[in-house]
């Protein structure tokens, strides 16, 4: 009976890590790296001799599937590891213990102060080498029926009690709650990021979600087309005009964001983007400027393609930017006529035209040098509007 209490040890006082995880960690508490290394801390404040910890997080991104955080009770701080869409046909995740666990599997644990023989994951080997002697990974359960996994080691000799390990899994449940209460704002505003761009989802998360919210801004206004894409989709399988398109929309977005723009929209093979002035008249040269070089960052990127053109019209003027739509489907973008003239200019970089045009309002703030076009009679446009092309001396 004494040899079995031994192996029980004593029953951690997990007060203080509940009152965390229920009061300050939901309310406070923002990122998953964060509440890992809060909870590992508390738990070790409580007897449970954690030395690291990795938390296995699957998620809804356009590049990752998941991300493992891992933390460490040397450093007190995290490291995240992204894993890219495709991760899981990889050796590494079909060899590791997480693999049982995402496929619904109980916890594991494995003694490491044993013959390195016995070790059925890889993993189990590098972290005997760096002195750990007890190793458990435990599935972290979400309310829709997602399963995620976190892993606890130790270095301290005979490795967790047996009272330990129950101790963890009295405070997964309340550690999964507040895991998911946080993925599931981070996903919300990722995938707001990912299909409206991330002013405009942070414009929504803070409630402008009315048919109407919105307001009038200053801009830079971008829009852009590829040259060619009808003749394009009619004479080439369907697989070689998307990777075409998507190397065209890499080379835009990259640029504008890269320049703090933002891209409100993909209509068919055009761009629509922004670059939103904050100072209307003291910032407008600064951001013209910027503009100008996310337009040559853009088209040079292009070049280096070979096979891919586009033509691209920069206007400023002021803009309505916020909700339009049905009452129960809604787009978050820009509209006035700012926006219409930027889309009528684009059409007068088609055919063997130059690749940039200026409304005569970029052009007066921008303050580069340019030849004119003439006025043109453009399409909805009541007045004959003068075009330039900018002229670059490198």
């Amino acid at each position: 009976m004494l040899d079995e209490l031994t192996k029980m040890g004593p029953r951690p006082d997990l007060r203080e890590t509940f009152e965390w995880l229920t009061r300050q960690a939901m309310q406070e508490v923002r990122r998953a790296s964060f509440l890992l290394a809060g909870t590992c801390q508390r738990l070790r404040e409580a007897g449970i001799p954690i030395d690291r910890s990795s938390l296995h997080i699957l998620q809804l991104h356009p590049l990752f599937s998941g991300r493992t955080l891992v933390w460490t009770s040397e450093t007190g701080g995290t490291v995240q590891v992204d894993r890219e869409h495709g991760v899981q046909n990889t050796e590494m995740y079909l060899r590791s213990p997480i693999k049982p666990i995402y496929d619904g599997g109980p916890a594991l644990r494995r003694r490491l102060d044993i013959d390195e023989g016995d070790f059925d994951f890889p993993i189990l080997h590098d972290l005997k080498a760096q002195g750990f002697t007890d190793y458990t990974i435990r599935p972290v359960l979400f309310s829709r029926g997602q399963t995620m996994a976190v892993s606890f080691t130790t270095q301290r000799a005979g490795g967790f009690t047996e009272a330990e390990i129950e101790a963890l899994d009295e405070i997964l449940p309340t550690f999964s709650l507040a895991l998911e209460l946080q993925e599931t704002q981070r996903t919300a505003q990722l995938l707001l990021e990912t299909y409206i761009g991330p002013i405009a989802g942070e414009n929504v998360l803070e409630g402008s979600i009315r048919r109407g919210d919105g307001a009038v801004i200053h801009a830079v206004v971008w829009y852009s087309d590829l040259r060619n894409f009808t003749g394009l989709s009619e004479t080439h399988p369907l697989d070689e005009v998307l990777d075409v398109l998507n190397r065209y929309f890499d080379a835009i977005c990259t640029a504008v964001t890269g320049h703090g723009g933002e891209i409100l929209k993909f209509i068919g093979d055009g761009v629509l983007a922004i670059f939103p002035i904050a100072e209307h008249g003291a910032g407008d040269r600064r951001i013209a400027q910027t503009a100008m070089a996310a337009a040559r960052q853009a088209l040079r990127a292009l070049e280096d393609h070979g096979d891919i053109r586009c033509g691209i019209a920069l206007h400023l003027g002021d803009v309505m930017y916020g909700n339009v739509g049905a009452r129960d489907r809604l787009d978050f973008t820009v509209i006035g006529p700012a926006v219409n003239l930027a889309t009528r200019l684009e059409p007068l970089t088609k055919g063997e035209a130059p690749t940039l045009v200026l409304s005569e309002e970029f052009l007066q703030a921008w303050g580069g040098k340019a030849r004119s076009l003439g006025k043109t009679e453009l399409k909805g446009i009541s007045e004959p509007r003068e075009a330039f092309v900018p002229q670059f001396e490198d």
